[in-house]
């Protein structure tokens, strides 16, 4: 249904447009955007947070970041372009993330924003539960 590949510095531009794409109305509704802090933000995390680029049909379309933290497996990222969204690709990537902490004897934990009623029902449906929160955020657990 979909492969992986890792993200590198050349993949800078799409991972933009598809953060702009899938994130813009979110950041856009708590902080309001600026474009210069965004790419600024995005930049910055390219080298410091793993990430592998989702491919459907051949094509990128996605991107995928998940990292150990002590005591859990965190997905600090996960992005699908609307394109290829209700297809039932964030739900095998989110599951795929879940067997992974399992494998690793780890709970598998996130974090989305409380107004992205979508995807914190997806997690929902998946297993997680809401652990903590932030002003913005919902923390998320399961296993």
């Amino acid at each position: 249904m979909y492969a992986l590949r890792p993200a590198t510095n050349d993949d800078f531009d799409f991972l933009y447009k598809l953060h702009e794409a899938t994130l813009r109305v979110h950041v856009e509704a708590i902080w309001g955007w600026n474009e210069a802090v965004q790419h600024k933000m995005l930049h910055e995390s390219l080298g410091r947070d793993p990430r592998d680029i989702v491919i459907v049909d051949g094509s990128d379309c996605g991107v995928v970041g998940i990292a150990p933290r002590p005591g859990e497996l965190f997905m600090h990222m996960i992005a699908l372009h609307p394109r290829v969204q209700r297809r039932g690709i964030g739900a095998s990537l989110v599951r795929d993330f879940i067997a992974r902490a399992e494998a690793a004897r780890l709970p598998a934990a996130l974090r989305v924003f409380k107004i992205n009623v979508g995807a914190r029902r997806l997690y929902q449906r998946l297993g997680f539960v809401i652990v903590g929160e932030t002003e913005t955020h919902y923390d998320m657990r399961c296993g």
